[in-house]
């Protein structure tokens, strides 16, 4: 089996998240590769959403950093990010009367 190309894909290292002294993320590391499923599993208050929104770009880490192909994910700017990422949050509502499909097709909207 070919080993996977490092600078391909999303690549967080020692990410960090910090809100005053409290962390909500330490020293993650993670390499997700183009055409894997990953699942992210641990307890309540592990880490999990936190890391969930660095890795997406939502939260900057407040150290360590996050590679998308090898550049750092904020150079590669929110048009380009919206074509190749999607997130579905945990909890969501929907303010109008909209169907499953509509809710689905919003997702592609900037292709």
């Amino acid at each position: 089996m070919k080993a996977p190309d490092l600078k391909l894909g999303l690549r967080c290292e020692d990410a960090e998240v910090s809100i005053g002294a409290k962390a909500l993320l330490s020293r993650a590391t993670v390499q997700l590769a183009p055409g894997r499923v990953t699942a992210i599993l641990g307890p309540n208050g592990a880490g999990k959403s936190t890391l969930l929104s660095v890795l997406s770009g939502q939260r900057e880490p407040t150290a360590g950093r996050v590679l998308l192909d090898g550049r750092p994910l904020r150079a590669h700017g929110m048009p380009a990010l919206a074509l190749r990422r999607a997130l579905m949050p945990q909890e969501s509502a929907v303010a109008f009367d909209f169907s499953a499909r509509d809710v689905v097709a919003l997702g592609r909207y900037p292709h």
